[in-house]
């Protein structure tokens, strides 16, 4: 749930009565022109990329001869370029950790690139590698088509909003569900950078995409799908994890309503703090459970972590290969030179009897 990223013309001034769906009160008229300034063209542009490398990824986790190193390759840089591009966003609404972390994806997929790279050189696959650009194009795929598909978006927030208001209920409530704010949107392709919101009817708080919980389900959904490993072993890790996620984050949901609007608690304090605090612990323990029954998942985590050292192991395994022919040819050049000695030595015997015949 994040406050109202707003009209930013005076007739469709947005209410402060709901929040999730409004820029930051703090929100200066700098951060709104940065908005504003951040376009259609601009939208176009970053999901050109976006497209773009999620086919390079995709493409290079399907292809079987080498040079799918070359499309995982490129798809990895254009998906941390997309991934930076978003940075002016972030720091419009106020959100600095997002905004860093958009920094820091344009190098490290830039390194995984680079390693891709040195995959294509030496001709070898690396799981870890491959696991990556699996999971990045499935998860990348499966959510920004629905968050660049007003309508699909609309629908999973309105599904996540009546059931979010039916489990509240249960408790006495009298809560009801509003309709779908495309906030401005066309329906087949989001324009803006308002948030599609779902108004709990009796409440502060309306229902956003972020409320849905659908980035981790498809980041587990699409870890889990990518790892090498047995079908069953796969399935359990996905119903261990993916439907307990959804549930928390219905709890989630009408425990930040009933934080607000009964405790009188504020939107930073019950969202912020509380909701995506107890979020982080749930999914931290719930990717332990994942680790348990797939330990492929984290041997494929370590194996990114581990890319520091590849080049070093590869000199030293290429060192220790060259010992090997060196001593393989050692120990051929000494056979060969015990069989000389036999051939001269037999060569010799038979002279000798040869002589001794003669003399006799």
């Amino acid at each position: 749930m994040f406050r109202d990223l707003g009209q930013f013309v005076e007739k469709n001034k947005p209410s402060h009565d709901h929040f999730p769906i409004a820029l930051n009160n703090n929100t200066n008229i700098i951060q709104q022109v940065v908005l504003l300034e951040l376009g259609i063209e601009f939208r176009i542009f970053t999901d050109i990329i976006l497209i773009a490398s999620l086919i390079g990824l995709g493409l290079g986790y399907y292809l079987k001869d080498n040079d799918c190193h070359k499309f995982r390759m490129a798809g990895l840089f254009l998906f941390g370029l997309f991934w930076v591009l978003q940075t002016p966003y972030f720091v419009a609404i106020g959100d600095l950790f997002n905004a860093v972390v958009c920094i820091l994806a344009l190098p490290f997929y830039a390194y995984l690139g680079y390693h891709e790279y040195l995959s294509y050189e030496w001709n070898e696959e690396n799981e870890s590698l491959k696991w990556v650009a699996g999971a990045s194009f499935l998860a990348g795929g499966l959510y920004f088509l629905i968050d660049k598909i007003p309508l699909l978006s609309g629908y999973l927030i309105l599904g996540v909003a009546v059931q979010t208001v039916w489990l509240i209920n249960l408790f006495g409530y009298g809560y009801g569900v509003g309709e779908i704010n495309y906030a401005d949107n066309p329906l087949w392709y989001r324009t803006n950078f308002n948030e599609i919101s779902v108004e709990i009817v009796g409440s502060n708080v309306s229902i956003i995409q972020s409320c849905t919980a659908i980035q981790s389900m498809l980041i587990f959904i699409a870890a889990i799908y990518c790892v090498q490993a047995q079908t069953r072993r796969k399935w359990n890790a996905f119903f261990a994890t993916v439907p307990i996620i959804y549930f928390l984050n219905l709890i989630r949901n009408i425990s930040v309503i009933y934080m607000m609007d009964d405790l009188g608690w504020s939107y930073e304090f019950s969202h912020h703090t509380v909701g995506k605090g107890a979020s982080f612990l749930a999914l931290i323990v719930l990717a332990f459970i994942a680790f348990k029954l797939l330990p492929k998942l984290l041997d494929n985590i370590l194996g990114i972590i581990d890319l520091k050292d590849r080049e070093k192991k590869k000199e030293a395994g290429e060192k220790e290969l060259r010992k090997e022919d060196e001593s393989e040819q050692e120990s051929k050049n000494e056979q060969e030179s015990e069989g000389e000695k036999e051939s001269e030595d037999e060569i010799e015997t038979e002279e000798e009897k040869s002589v001794a015949e003669e003399e006799d």
